[in-house]
């Protein structure tokens, strides 16, 4: 961002991400200093013990003006790897169009539960999905799963995620995780 007025966009795009992350019950979003590797740090809550300390963090970026988000090169991918190479805990990334307030969404370190066992690896996609509310149910089921997983109830986690977890832990490419 080049002009005198990028600072606005970037609060501007913050100011949206937590407007529309705490929209949905069940996430209290909290802002991170500056200069912190992300932006925001979620929490998942509910459920009262089963929800505590469930975080994602969460990088934010201005969008495009248009109606969607350009998915990052190859080079900014490598750059997040090496940023999040000691991640414990997800993170994703939220871009919001400065226009109209759109949002869209991808991993870039993403809770995968393969072969029964919760682990971490950079997102398997680069492009962006548009930020909905059927999104972030997933989004809060996925998370839920895998701490659960990570806590040893790999049934309780398979039974928050239903089919689609199991159906994408037995199918995912074996890759190398980042933790497990």
């Amino acid at each position: 961002m080049d002009s005198p007025d990028d600072w606005y966009v970037e609060m501007r795009a913050r100011s949206q991400a937590v407007l529309q992350l705490s929209s949905r019950g069940g996430l209290d979003v909290v802002r991170q200093p500056e200069g912190s590797d992300f932006d925001l740090l979620l929490t998942i809550t509910g459920d009262g013990e089963r929800r505590r300390a469930r975080h994602v963090g969460v990088v934010v970026r201005p969008g495009p003006s248009r109606n969607e988000a350009v998915p990052p090169d190859s080079l900014s991918i490598r750059r997040e790897s090496l940023a999040f190479i000691d991640a414990t805990f997800p993170i994703c990334m939220v871009s919001i169009s400065p226009t109209d307030g759109s949002g869209y969404f991808r991993w870039i370190v993403e809770p995968v539960i393969q072969n029964g066992e919760p682990i971490l690896q950079y997102g398997r996609r680069a492009d962006f999905v548009p930020l909905t509310e059927g999104l972030l149910d997933q989004f809060t089921t996925d998370v839920s799963a895998w701490y659960d997983a990570r806590l040893g109830n790999v049934d309780d986690a398979l039974a928050y995620a239903g089919a689609r977890t199991a159906d994408r832990s037995a199918v995912s490419e074996p890759t190398r995780p980042l933790v497990s």
